[in-house]
């Protein structure tokens, strides 16, 4: 497994590669299998994904989103009722936050339209996601003096991607992606 959530698999058979892409995951395999399908098998050993396998095709992609329980995944090509090959892919997000700014110090680095107290009031925070898998950030809390700490209750902390000119709320933080909120 590499930092970017991806497996090279040269002895499991047919399957050439498992890769994690954004929300997705992609498996390769030997267009000359023959198999004919596909299991996706969760940690909890249940499954995950089932897909027929098109004939001549050497590609699969299977949606993940965010909402997948972490763990090791075991990808598995599957001919009538039998195993042929197998991979094991981690998905396990691991997002760290790599600097924090107070936008009041940075405000051409706040997104276009801020407002002044949005300006004196809020963070500039650099997340890289460091897993193999994606995340979703719903939350964002401050403990402490600077710049303020977040009200207990307080339902939604605000958290927004910039991606000029464009905004994102709740954005996804791929397995590898530095993102600024």
């Amino acid at each position: 497994c590499t930092d970017r959530g991806s497996t090279d698999s040269a002895g499991a058979g047919d399957i050439a590669r498992v890769d994690v892409d954004g929300t997705e995951l992609v498996v390769e395999y030997d267009s000359e299998t023959s198999a004919t399908g596909l299991a996706v098998i969760a940690p909890s050993g249940e499954a995950f994904a089932d897909r027929q396998l098109t004939p001549g095709a050497s590609q699969e992609t299977i949606p993940i989103g965010t909402a997948y329980p972490p763990g090791t995944y075991t990808v598995q090509l599957i001919e009538e009722e039998s195993v042929v090959a197998a991979v094991e892919q981690s998905l396990r997000p691991d997002v760290v936050i790599r600097e924090v700014k107070l936008g009041r110090n940075h405000p051409e680095e706040m997104y276009e339209g801020a407002g002044g107290l949005t300006v004196t009031g809020e963070a500039i925070v650099t997340v890289e996601n460091v897993g193999t898998g994606p995340e979703k950030l719903t939350e964002l809390h401050f403990d402490g003096d600077v710049p303020r700490p977040t009200p207990d209750d307080l339902s939604e902390s605000g958290i927004a991607a910039v991606d000029q000119p464009v905004t994102y709320t709740e954005p996804v933080v791929n397995s590898g992606e530095t993102r600024t909120i």
